[in-house]
């Protein structure tokens, strides 16, 4: 286990709880996250060498049912899912890029399946405004609203709000590879994360970096912190299905359907 990775990776996500559920919340979250750290290499991963993912996988499910049924431990319905089991339950599945219709407001944190009213701070999705300078506007990036944007965040040092770049030249490189991504999906057709990887064993390709989205008690698919640029690109160029993974679910939606 990479103990510099994971700290880091759970440094990040309490952080991620503090801005966007306030200190109070935060705080009172603190013991869980802590808990879910020394989870992953105690308990998930043997429970994956022994069992098997499948049957950790119904394991986690089947005493989710159970808690919620006689209303266990917790008032949320929340189900939280170890990080080597996860890593299976994240399938990519398909769908048309018109139904993915709103953005998150409240992104997602660590719950496979979350009740409450996070899905109600949803927002209208519109065409990504960068996407359309750049490709419908025929605008140079260097005078689009967010590399200018991305500009000013990095004179200020402000890295998170410039997708990491921390030079001018990571900035123009970001924007080079928007635009050469573009082009490759326009001639070669949108790819999987598995395919790009095949393709090129040097880059950095992961099933987590294919276009993640939630699903509200509707139904209705939430695009979350990945993907905004290349799904603009797919409706653009009107593909009719692209690769996602559902990251989250609401439990409304999850009993509705009978889905575990």
């Amino acid at each position: 286990m990479n103990i510099n990775k994971s700290f880091y990776q759970w440094h990040y996500k309490y952080f991620d709880f503090l801005r966007y559920y306030g200190l109070f919340h935060s705080v009172k979250q603190l013991p869980r996250i802590v808990f879910q750290f020394f989870w992953n290499p105690i308990i998930d991963y043997p429970l994956n060498i022994i069992l098997g993912n499948e049957k950790t996988q119904k394991l986690y499910f089947d005493f989710f049912k159970f808690r919620c049924k006689h209303n266990l431990f917790f008032k949320e319905k929340n189900l939280w899912i170890g990080k080597t089991t996860l890593r299976n339950v994240y399938k990519v599945s398909y769908v048309n890029p018109n139904k993915v219709n709103y953005i998150a407001e409240q992104k997602g944190t660590s719950f496979y399946i979350q009740s409450g009213d996070w899905d109600l701070k949803e927002r209208k999705l519109s065409i990504h405004q960068t996407v359309k300078e750049i490709f419908v506007d025929k605008v140079p990036y260097q005078e689009t609203y967010q590399y200018k944007n991305m500009q000013k965040f990095v004179k200020a040092k402000d890295y998170g709000r410039c997708y990491w770049c921390r030079t001018q030249e990571e900035v123009d490189n970001y924007f080079k590879i928007l635009i050469s991504a573009y082009h490759s999906i326009k001639k070669n057709g949108y790819k999987t994360q598995e395919e790009l990887k095949k393709e090129n064993k040097k880059g950095h390709y992961n099933r987590i970096n294919e276009i993640r989205v939630s699903i509200d008690r509707k139904g209705n698919y939430i695009l979350e912190n990945s993907g905004s640029h290349r799904l603009a690109i797919a409706k653009l160029l009107k593909f009719k299905r692209i690769p996602i993974i559902v990251v989250r679910i609401h439990y409304l939606w999850v009993m509705s359907r009978e889905l575990i």
